[in-house]
């Protein structure tokens, strides 16, 4: 149904009521005695939210990355990431069941030439993707072998498997421009922060609308409170250091930021030496840093390589001791 408030009243009447459309399951339009105001102009925005395509009479809804036909009820286009859904046509919409599916608004994630899922806030439709990418939309589902990822309309991505989160932010650190990337360890999964705007030396929650409560990460997209188990960033400047940053005077630092936002609790390091590095850091009584870092040879002496093989350490930590899985 269309309508509008023509006089600002807050409330809907019968005379403002513009239109009312019936669909199918898959968008097709009923044809009926249905009420349509002559002297309002047409509006295009029907099925989903999603504009009407009626050049050429094709009657095809755009829905950023693909066309859908509500005739056939299918899309018209390949499905970018077909090879991940070898068991569905490329060419279904909302796995074929759109009662219970939808399919999200098209916007910002989009794959790569060299297949993997990066996050512009800049790319709104596969027209602002380059030769050789392929645009996905705002949001995405998909799994692996070991569980489920999410990837997330700000640019985060929610891992039910840890591996996959740390195999994801090692590998992603030197795509584009060497950068940083970050990740909190949470009760249930893993969450990828956005890292689009990162530097090599510099990873900020807060730059992305997240904040810290009690130790706990408020989550920028739905507001809630995640009970946080520990932090893991990476460290892939080479010309910096491969270990936590403990102290500068008036700049940032690893110590400084866990010591405000999780003290007591761990801050992981990918170095760029393949070492497995952490720090627990706090402020004291009169606000003096306290700072412990653990090197690889505090760790069992763990790499990066170790940590990205499936199930061979556990970075998941309770309390205020390191506590290390020793590979199955």
């Amino acid at each position: 149904m269309v309508f509008t408030d023509k006089n600002n009243s807050g409330n809907i009447g019968n005379t403002e009521i513009l239109g009312e459309t019936h669909y199918y399951p898959f968008g097709k339009t009923f044809e009926g005695a249905w009420y349509n105001d002559a002297t309002a102009g047409k509006y295009r925005y029907l099925y989903n939210g999603k504009e009407l395509s009626e050049e050429f009479d094709l009657n095809f809804y755009d829905y950023g990355a693909r066309w859908l036909d509500p005739g056939m009820g299918s899309w018209w286009e390949v499905d970018p990431l077909a090879e991940k859904y070898y068991h569905d046509s490329p060419y279904v919409y909302a796995g074929n069941n759109p009662i219970v599916n939808i399919d999200p608004n098209g916007m910002d994630w989009y794959k790569t030439t060299d297949g993997t899922m990066q996050y512009d806030p800049n790319i709104k439709s596969k027209k602002d993707v380059g030769e050789g990418q392929s645009y996905v939309g705002r949001t995405y589902n998909d799994k692996t072998d070991n569980g489920s990822v999410n990837y997330r309309k700000d640019g985060s991505i929610m891992y039910s498997d840890q591996t996959d989160a740390y195999n994801r932010i090692a590998s992603n650190s030197t795509v584009g421009t060497t950068h940083e990337e970050s990740a909190a360890i949470l009760k249930n999964g893993v969450l990828v922060l956005p890292s689009y705007d990162n530097n090599s030396t510099t990873a900020d929650p807060g730059k992305y609308g997240y904040k810290f409560e009690g130790g706990n990460l408020v989550d920028a997209v739905d507001g809630k409170t995640k009970e946080l188990v520990a932090m893991v960033h990476t460290h892939p400047d080479k010309g910096g250091s491969a270990s936590p940053s403990k102290y500068s005077v008036g700049g940032p630092t690893d110590a400084k930021f866990q010591a405000k936002y999780i003290p007591g609790k761990m801050g992981y390091v990918f170095g760029h030496d393949n070492g497995l590095y952490g720090m627990v850091a706090f402020r004291d009584q009169n606000g003096i840093l306290n700072a412990r870092i653990y090197k690889p040879a505090d760790l069992n002496n763990a790499k990066v390589t170790d940590v990205l093989k499936y199930k061979r350490i556990d970075l998941r930590y309770h309390g205020s001791q390191f506590k290390y899985i020793s590979p199955r």
